[in-house]
Formats: structure tokens, C-alpha cells, sequence
């Protein structure tokens, strides 16, 4: 795509059509379109890097990445820009409207057998998963039915019930699984941390105390 740039632009236009030229050659050069291949030893070696071998010309990761971003960005505001003034005269020294390439997703045909086949491995994986979830449920006498077929939540809930037992043993609760009631559960948690965090401050205000007496 080539812009040509003169006087008659307003300042606006001439600073985003440099920014969009200069961004242009950058991705260009980052992306390396201009290849040598060296078929000697199988090689592929880049123009611009062998030909701005100075320290002074090497772009760090980081500031690559940025100018990307910011090719990005400027093409954004290209489209935005041009959608607003789609209906207005093009400037003398501009023979066509630029245009971006947009990549196009075109939907892939699959044949009926491979959709069976996918259908098929879907319908295995949910089972194992169903079969899985009530497997944990038993074992925590969890009523599985009044989930219904919301085998996701019941998921959840027994993963909430897992953490809150991992908890309980971490505190030296003891709970019986065998009852599923994960409200008293939580609050014997809270009582538990409430209790350790009480006797914490008994004994820091102890320690300052007696280290008052001692001094």
C-alpha cells in the first residue's frame, strides 16, 4: 500500500500517514518478510539483521513488541477513522481508501462419520465425568439427586466440601463425613481460627507483661 505524503495535508493527516508508513516498515521488518535462504546449509538468515549487524541498530524484545502493539493500535484507529469519513472526498493526493487485511475464517466441512465420531467421544467424556462426580458424592453422603442433571455444581459444592475438610484437619477438627453439612462445618472452621487467634493475643499481652516487670 503506498500513501503519498505532501504539503496540502492537513497536520493531522500528515502525522497518520507517517505513524502508519513508519509503523508499515517496522512490522515488516520484525516479521522479516525479506528471507535469504541459504540452501547450502538449510538456513534461513534475514536482510535486515545481517545488514544491521551495529549495536546501535539492534531492537530489544520489548521495544519489538511495543511497536507491534502500536501497529496495532494505529490500525484500530484507521478503521475507526476511515468508517467516520467512508462518506467524504478522498484528498487529491490520495487515489484510493487504504485498507487493512482482515483475515477471514472460513468454516471447515466435516464429513458425517467424523462428526459421529466426535459426538461419540463427547457423550463418553460426560458419563465418566457424571460417574466420577457421584462417586465423590457417596463418598461424603452428599444427596446427589436434588442437583438434578447439574453435575457442574454438584462438582463445585464437593470441591468446597473437600477444602473445608483439608482445613478442618489442618485446625485438629475432628468431623464425621459420614453427615454432610458443610454450614456447621464452616462455622466450626470460624470458631476454631476465632479461638487460636484469641489465645495469640493473650499471650503476646502476656509476654509484654511480664517483660514490663522484668525491666
Amino acid at each position: 500500500m503506498s500513501l503519498n505524503i505532501t504539503n496540502k495535508n492537513n497536520p493531522v493527516q500528515e502525522a497518520f500517514l507517517k505513524q502508519l508508513e513508519g509503523l508499515a516498515l517496522a512490522r515488516d521488518i520484525l516479521t522479516t518478510k525479506k528471507l535469504n535462504k541459504n540452501t547450502k546449509y538449510g538456513i534461513t538468515v534475514s536482510n535486515f539483521t545481517c545488514e544491521s549487524s551495529m549495536t546501535k541498530n539492534v531492537i530489544l524484545p520489548k521495544e519489538a513488541m511495543q511497536l507491534l502493539y502500536n501497529l496495532e493500535a494505529l490500525k484500530e484507529a484507521g478503521k475507526l477513522y476511515l468508517q467516520r469519513n467512508s462518506g467524504k472526498a478522498l484528498p487529491s493526493n490520495i487515489t484510493e481508501t487504504p485498507k487493512f487485511h482482515e483475515a477471514k475464517a472460513e468454516p471447515i466441512e466435516l464429513s458425517e462419520s467424523t462428526k459421529e465420531t466426535f459426538t461419540r467421544i463427547g457423550n463418553r467424556a460426560r458419563l465418566a465425568f457424571i460417574e466420577e462426580q457421584l462417586d465423590r458424592a457417596m463418598v461424603y453422603n452428599i444427596p446427589y439427586e436434588s442437583y438434578e442433571d447439574d453435575y457442574y455444581r454438584l462438582m463445585q459444592d464437593i470441591d468446597k466440601y473437600e477444602f473445608l475438610l483439608k482445613k478442618a484437619e489442618q485446625l485438629n477438627i475432628y468431623w464425621d463425613i459420614s453427615e454432610y453439612d458443610p454450614i456447621a462445618l464452616e462455622q466450626e472452621i470460624e470458631e476454631a481460627e476465632h479461638d487460636i487467634c484469641a489465645e495469640r493475643m493473650n499471650l503476646h499481652f502476656y509476654f509484654n507483661a511480664t517483660r514490663g516487670v522484668e525491666a
